[in-house]
């Protein structure tokens, strides 16, 4: 049996749905989260108004937006992270307050339906002044980490200009354990969101781009990680000296989250994929074999097995009615025959999130989860 120490997921990430009501100003509080969200990540699911990304060590507010499906800097006005399109001015104990711009569908227009998916990090923030040089060289920075969660916000400035080609700086992440899933994004410049799987070397995909993994531009060497930092590469993407970064670090935890490939049948009688937990969250992406879409699904959303709801994290596409997947008690079973998830013999990688682990505790009043309807 898969037991957690996490007896209640949504405690640490949870999907909250609301409606907007267009206030400007001191915005509209949502409500109904078991905890305070360090970070949350916003869609419309109607519009094509575009994903929105804001985390607490950044600090909430019009300027520190971010927009997952392209590669603008933070508040840009020729990008998708435009305060004026609507943000996140705060996080309350239970959920977050958003405020309307004055072209505000990414996150409180009047009337349009939004899901946002939060993330608990730690209680404080700790910060690491810059040291070293060559591959002892450690990048400035701070960050928020959750041992128990298995999650880190780090926002930093980087180094390669004090580095040679070929080395590589160290990134403190707070987690005590070597990263399963690593995303960094610069915040200063218009660069490419990189997300890394743990165990790929040199190797990486764009959270905002469709394209199959890329040797270059990458996060660093994997084996080269420790439970204390990542590396990061000589890379503009990820590590232009002076420049700053934010990056969301995540270590598998039993029961409650799961980071993994899986390897496409091209059958709608798709490939099942063993969490450990009923998930609340998908998220997934061809990684070899061509070009896809990412997608991201939740439990939380109107839909039942196998009619469940999609969004594409790399576009502004609205929320799409298609049978991808099942959330089942014990993972998620591919239903779709697609390339985007299923393409035969393509290998996909994939985060997944709790909505309760398959069982509970190790005791024997465990209690085995339940498959959704």
């Amino acid at each position: 049996m898969a037991y957690s120490a996490i007896t209640k997921p949504s405690l640490y990430f949870d999907t909250l749905l609301y409606t907007g009501n267009g206030a400007t100003g001191s915005g509209q509080t949502l409500s109904g989260l078991g905890f305070q969200p360090d970070m949350t990540w916003v869609k419309s699911r109607t519009t094509t108004d575009g994903h929105t990304l804001q985390d607490v060590v950044r600090g909430f507010g019009e300027t520190t937006k971010l927009s997952p499906y392209d590669n603008s800097q933070q508040n840009n006005s020729s990008g998708g992270s435009y305060g004026n399109y609507g943000y996140q001015s705060a996080a309350t104990s239970d959920g977050f307050t958003m405020v309307a711009g004055s072209n505000p569908g990414q996150n409180n227009k009047n009337t349009l339906t939004y899901a946002a998916w939060n993330w608990k990090a730690g209680d404080s923030n700790t910060s690491v002044t810059a040291s070293g040089s060559g591959n002892n060289c450690y990048n400035a920075c701070t960050h928020r980490a959750n041992t128990t969660a298995g999650f880190s916000i780090i926002t930093f400035t980087g180094r390669n200009d004090q580095i040679s080609n070929g080395q590589q700086t160290r990134l403190t992440h707070g987690l005590g354990a070597k990263p399963d899933w690593v995303i960094i994004k610069c915040m200063t410049s218009n660069e490419n969101w990189v997300v890394q799987p743990g165990g790929e070397n040199d190797t990486h995909v764009n959270l905002n781009g469709t394209g199959a993994a890329s040797g270059s531009y990458y996060t660093g060497n994997y084996n080269n990680n420790t439970s204390e930092y990542l590396v990061l590469g000589n890379s503009g993407w990820v590590n232009s000296g002076g420049e700053t970064y934010v990056c969301y670090a995540f270590v598998e935890k039993q029961g409650f989250s799961k980071f993994g490939k899986y390897t496409g049948n091209g059958n709608a009688d798709g490939t099942f994929v063993y969490t450990g937990f009923r998930p609340a969250f998908v998220l997934f992406k061809r990684w070899n074999g061509g070009t896809g879409n990412w997608q991201l699904l939740d439990s939380k959303r109107l839909g039942y097995n196998p009619d469940n709801k999609t969004f594409y994290p790399n576009t502004t596409t609205s929320e799409q009615s298609e049978n991808d997947i099942d959330f089942l008690s014990n993972g998620f079973k591919i239903r779709s025959s697609g390339t985007d998830g299923n393409g035969n013999g393509d290998v996909y990688i994939y985060a997944a999130f709790a909505a309760e682990p398959f069982v509970a505790n190790s005791g024997d009043d465990g209690v085995p989860a339940t498959a959704k309807a």
